[in-house]
């Protein structure tokens, strides 16, 4: 096992839940409904379109 150190564990952590989402997202929108998130980041990712590096989710 190698050793990490708590950066790259956050790092892992973030990517992870960028993936997450997206992929919650393309699910989702294969079946031609929306997703909506609760999210108290403020940050503009969660509702941009994933070719401007967002998440691809629909609504805050």
């Amino acid at each position: 096992m190698t050793d990490l150190d708590w950066t790259q564990y956050t790092l892992l952590w973030i990517q992870s839940q960028n993936t997450f989402w997206e992929k919650i997202a393309e699910l989702v929108h294969s079946r031609r409904k929306i997703v909506i998130v609760e999210s108290d980041l403020n940050d503009p990712r969660i509702v941009n379109p994933k070719e401007w590096r967002g998440y691809g989710i629909d609504a805050q």
